[in-house]
């Protein structure tokens, strides 16, 4: 069980970090401090 509660804090920790991550990269977006360019839309369409 130890195990189970181990797996389960790593995960939400790494969604945390993935979550504060995603808000950043947001801001810096909105905020003009990083643009986004044509290949990376064509990143995420391929992935997508």
């Amino acid at each position: 069980m130890g195990e189970i509660t181990n797996i389960e804090k790593s995960l939400h920790d790494q969604i945390q970090t993935l979550t504060a991550y995603r808000k950043s990269l947001i801001h810096e977006c909105v905020t003009g401090k990083r643009r986004i360019s044509e290949a990376d839309i064509a990143k995420v369409q391929a992935h997508g």
